[in-house]
């Protein structure tokens, strides 16, 4: 097959197969009611957050997975600010992960909805 066919037909094809076997290994890891596996991310700073290190100062962690372009998620963003003050004094904390397949996305979003990074 010549390149140019593979990297416009084949390629996208097999990265999509490896993120959707790599979400069903991960989906098959996380059970309600049970402990989230430890992990960590970047924050808006280019920082690795760690969850559990959040998890020993904190009392109360909601771990919010949003994106972009998710209309219903940035329609909880406003309970979700409520929630943040009314409680953050007593051990509550956010920790909200983008499911965005880029940075730019993310940080605009962010940006435009003045959420903590």
């Amino acid at each position: 097959m010549e390149e140019e066919f593979v990297s416009i037909h084949i390629s996208p094809l097999i990265g999509r197969m490896e993120q959707s076997a790599t979400k069903a290994r991960n989906d098959t890891r996380l059970i309600v009611g049970q402990r989230v596996p430890e992990f960590s991310l970047a924050n808006y700073d280019d920082e690795d957050v760690a969850l559990f290190d959040l998890l020993a100062e904190r009392d109360f962690v909601l771990i919010d997975f949003w994106a972009s372009w998710c209309a219903p998620c940035i329609a909880d963003f406003p309970e979700l600010k409520k929630l943040y003050a009314a409680y953050n004094d007593e051990g509550f904390e956010i920790v909200g992960v983008s499911i965005d397949d880029n940075m730019e996305d993310w940080k605009e979003s962010v940006d435009e909805h003045e959420l903590p990074g």
